[in-house]
This record gives C-alpha cells, structure tokens and sequence, in this order.
C-alpha cells in the first residue's frame, strides 16, 4: 500500500522542515499520493504510523544540548571546497551514456548508464551540484521516431522506469543541464560577535557552550549551503549532529503532540465513516492542517542546534550567491542485445514476440523468476524456455548461473562441477569447472586448480601459472602465481604484464604502482609506475607509493611524503615521514603525522 508510510513522512517533515511556509506545498503533494486509494487503505496507513509517531515523540524529551555528552577530544573536517572542476568530467561521462531495455507486462523498461563504471555521482560527491535530463527523442528500432509522448517518461541512472509500449529503441536523445555553484559568501559569527547582518536578514548566535551551538537566522534568508563550527585555532570541528527547527527546541514537543492529535481525530472519524470518500477526506485534512501550530511561524526566525567533536568558538557559514549552467545535448545508445525474438515476463507467464510486437506464443505459469531471457526458477526448480517446442521445460539441477557473455554454467548436482551452456540449453563445452566466476565482463573458470578466460563461444584459454584472481580495476585485473608475484590481465582476457612483481596496487588514472623485490634483504626494495602495456613510466625510486587519483599521487622517498605528478615531479614536498589515507576517489583524505591534511588533489585541508 503506497500511502503506508505517507503519513509519517508527512508529518515527520512538518516537524523537521527547513520553512514553515512550503509546507502548505508539502501537504498538498502528499495528498496528492492518496490518490487511487480508497479509505480503509488510507486509514490502516494511519494506524500503522500512529504507532512510530508516539515512539517517536519522546526524542523530544531532552533537548539536543541536553542528551549529548561533551567530548573533549577534537577531531576535524575537511573545510568547505566548492569543486567546479568535476563540471567538465560529468559533462565527460555524460556524452557516454548508454541504456539497458528490458519488457515486463507488455511495457517497455529503460535503465539509463554510463560506459565507465566507476562514473561519478556529483549529486552524491559534491554537494552545490544539481542535475535534469530531458529526453527529447525517441529512435525506435521500426525506424519511427517519437517526440510527442517523450515527456512521460523519466531518465534514471538509479532504476528502471515505463517507456511506453514494448517496441525496440535503437537511442535516445536526451537534453543534460548541470547546474553548478560558482560564487558564494561566508558569514562568521562568534562569542565576541554573536549577531551578523547578511542579505536582509539577521544571524546569532543564542548560546555556545563547549561543543554545543544553537544559533537562529531569520527564515527570510535561504539555507546555507553549509555550517563548520571552528575551534581556537580555526580548525574545522568534525559534525557530530544537529536539529533544524521552525521554533525554539522546547516547543517542539508540544507541537509534535498536536499533530499526533490530529492524526488520532482523523482516524477517529474514519472509523465514524464520517467522510465518503477519499476526496472528501483530503479536504478536511489540507483545511484542518494548516491551523497546527506548526504553521504559526511566531518569531520569524529559523533554529539550529549544532553539536561538535571539540570546543566551539565561531560559527561559519556559508551562503550560496551564484549558480551557473551549462546545457549539452546527447544521444543515449541500447547497450542490450536482442536476438530476434523479445521475451516478456508478465502476471500470466511468459510472452514471446517478434521484434515487430507480434506474440508468436506464450507460457503459461504466474510464478517465473528470470535468470536470464532463457532461463527462469520458481521456489521449486529450475527452468528452460525451448522456443522450438514453444514450451517450458522443467530442469532438474542444482544451480544455474547468467554471464554476460551469453552463457550459462549449470551445476547438475550438489558440490558437482559446472558445466557450460547456450541460450538454447546445449552444452558448449566438455570441460567442467569447480567455479566460474565474472570480473567486470570477463568469465574465468578454475579447472584441475588451473584458471581458464572464457570467451563468448565457451572456449577455455589456459592463463598458465595463474593462483589467484584479483577484482577489476581501471579495465585490469591483477593475477598471482604460486611464488606470490604479481602481474595483469587486460579487459581482452590476455596476461600483458608478467607475474614479476611481489606486490602491486590497482589501475587508477592509467598507471599502476609495482614493487621489484630484489631478493637481497640488505637493500630496500622500491616502488615504481607502470602502464597499460607494462612499460615502466615512473622508475624503482619510491619507498612508498599509492595510486593516482585527479592526476596525482603519494608517495615516500627520500624520507618524506610527497606529491607527484605522472611525469614524477614533486608537486608537494609535505615534510613528513608517516601518512595515512581515508576514503576514496574524489572523497580520498590524505592526513600526516604533523597534523596536516590534503584533499584528493592535493589541497591543504588542515595545517
């Protein structure tokens, strides 16, 4: 039931929104969701959230200043950065975005992604980054092209979403508008300077007592786009939490309470039967609504608590000035391959059609659960879709497996070997294996403790000397052999750096650190850089070395850390001797033993 958790949420954002008056809007959308429910739906929806709403409430018993202990012990943030280089490289991967098509219940399903899989999400990385996409064509398979219904139908890199009827699409043409931050302004405010006038509106700062804050603003003002909260030193304090309210803190409750009132009242007339339908029931709620206190915006001022690893003595924050655009048209291709026939689960079965959308047959049975097009399970067995016989046949085996290359392993009994198979349920090869496994679209099999690369056709290439497998990474897959020595596969399957190395990293930015052991335990042994091909581009010199990210890369020689670039120049001689890395990508920190800290290219964060 769609509306069981609309209620909740309702109110939740009610007593947590960011301005009192959008939330007429708030009502209004979510009232909307009730639409194509009928009451006794609605009303179980109620009952259910009462529930967690009253378990709810007693959050408001202590204050956020109150429940939280202070810690003495600082630790940091890295400070505000707005990142208007990654604009370009989006712009980058979005040019290369492809779909997958997949049909269920005679609707066509479309999944937008890019070619790169390890694309970045500037949503997620950066936060004063927005994104829309706009289909405006459709190119199908038939040779017609759709404009006029283009507009139903959304673009989700997440999951897939309904366009329209079950016809092939050969590419899409989507319009892709980045809107990014380009200026902004900061406001500080202090114990010695508690008040900050800013753009028609008002800050302070109501108390600060060691790592607790709770200042106002007035709601005429928009959001910040981010607050830090600054020790003695300047230091950004890591956020340990905080509340953001209409009101003061301790009026909270009680208008929590109201609105669980209301909420009681609204069931108790739909147990009346006092409305007659769901129209009528909206109503009372967005007239009804609208008189909570909630909506009483008394003061004019927005509350926030803030609560901080460390000491607190000012508050920054940070206000957005200026946005900027920047709009690019692409064409999104099918990265699905259909054969000549479309295979279309639906609540009767599976139906079979041709690539015009005619149903050749279909298959009776409600409880089909795709492995691939081909073959399906259910809680008892598992199945094969034989097109010549126009039928489901039932297979007795332990487990099947879907690669992307097109096959199929079956493992006909319990701890047996796999065996490969076509889409038609044939065998493709005598040789079995103990397991198959992908890494990225590649499929290896390990036979008689050997490893094989699998091609499309079921043929087995021997990866001599080959122990172990490591995962994909920048299109290479590290390998090892019995003496513990290292080297890559490429994305073609084959070995184009040797198993010389007694220890690597993963591909990142074209290069890969390497270390030469020399078998002499007098002298140190070193790292160097290699590329795709496996020529040395950074020589043995380096004590220490990581991967390139952003074009650069840490690395120890000398007795320090440095920064290099990828023609081994020092970027950034940082002085010390002991480092150590947290996160990844764009989000990687680099920290040293002086205090000192860098973003991911390189940036001082903290000194």
């Amino acid at each position: 039931m769609k509306n069981t958790l609309l209620i909740a949420a309702l109110f939740l954002i009610c007593s947590c929104s960011s301005s009192g008056n959008g939330d007429q809007e708030v009502i209004s959308d979510y009232l909307s969701e009730m639409d194509g429910e009928n009451l006794e739906e609605v009303k179980e929806g109620m009952k259910e959230n009462l529930k967690g709403l009253k378990s709810f409430i007693n959050f408001f018993d202590n204050t956020f200043s109150n429940e939280i202990e202070f810690i003495e012990d600082e630790s940091f943030d890295p400070v505000f950065k707005n990142d208007t280089t990654i604009v370009p490289v989006v712009i980058g991967q979005v040019k290369e975005a492809q779909f997958l098509q997949k049909f269920k219940d005679y609707k066509s399903h479309i999944e937008f992604e890019f070619k790169d899989k390890d694309f970045i999400n500037p949503v997620s990385t950066i936060k004063t980054i927005r994104e829309y996409y706009k289909p405006q064509k459709i190119y199908y398979n038939n040779g017609t092209i759709d404009i006029d219904s283009i507009s139903k139908y959304d673009v989700s890199f997440e999951y897939d979403t309904v366009w329209g009827e079950p016809l092939l699409i050969d590419s899409i043409d989507v319009e892709y508008t980045i809107k990014y931050l380009s200026t902004y302004d900061e406001v500080i405010v202090s114990l010695d300077q508690p008040k900050a006038n800013y753009n028609g509106g008002e800050i302070l700062i109501e108390k600060i007592k060691d790592n607790y804050v709770y200042i106002t603003a007035s709601d005429t003002l928009n959001a910040p786009l981010k607050i830090e909260g600054l020790n003695e030193e300047g230091k950004v304090l890591h956020s340990k939490g905080y509340s953001y309210t209409d009101r003061e803190p301790k009026e909270e409750k009680e208008v929590f309470a109201e609105m669980i009132e209301f909420l009681e009242e609204t069931i108790e007339k739909l147990d009346n039967q006092e409305f007659k339908d769901t129209k009528e029931l909206k109503s009372y709620i967005k007239k009804n609504a609208s008189k909570l206190d909630y909506f009483k915006d008394n003061d004019g001022m927005f509350h926030r608590e803030l609560y901080y690893d460390g000491t607190v003595k000012k508050v920054k924050l940070y206000f957005a000035k200026k946005y900027e655009k920047k709009k690019i048209q692409f064409t999104a291709t099918a990265n699905t391959k259909f054969g000549k026939m479309i295979y279309m689960p639906t609540e009767n079965g599976i139906s079979v059609m041709d690539k015009k959308n005619n149903e050749l047959f279909s298959v009776k049975g409600s409880d089909y659960y795709p492995i691939n097009d081909r073959f399906y399970e259910d809680d008892e067995h598992y199945y094969h879709l034989n097109i010549k016989k126009k039928r489901m046949d039932t297979l007795f085996v332990y487990d099947i497996e879907s690669y992307e290359n097109g096959l199929v392993g079956i493992q006909k009994k319990d701890e047996g070997d796999y065996k490969l198979y076509s889409k038609d349920n044939k065998e493709v090869s005598k040789q079995e294996y103990i397991y198959l496994k992908e890494k990225g679209d590649l499929l290896f099999g390990r036979s008689n403790f050997k490893y094989y690369h699998i091609d499309k056709k079921g043929k087995g290439t021997l990866l001599k000397d080959v122990e172990e497998l490591g995962d994909m990474a920048g299109g290479m897959i590290s390998i090892k052999n019995e003496n513990y020595q290292y080297g890559f596969i490429n994305e073609k399957g084959k070995i184009v750096i040797p198993m010389i190395y007694d220890k690597v990293g993963n591909f990142s930015d074209g290069f890969v650190q390497v270390r030469n052991e020399d078998n002499n335990y007098e002298t140190p042994d070193y790292y160097g850089y290699l590329n795709k091909k496996g020529n040395k581009v950074l020589g043995f010199k380096y004590e220490r070395a990581h991967e390139f990210i952003n074009g650069i890369a840490l690395v120890k020689y000398d007795g320090t850390y440095k920064f290099i670039d990828k023609k081994g120049e020092v970027w950034i001689d940082t002085k010390s001797k002991g480092a150590s890395i947290n996160g990844k990508g764009r989000e990687r920190v680099y920290s040293f033993n002086d205090g000192s800290k860098y973003d991911s290219y390189g940036i001082l964060i903290t000194q």
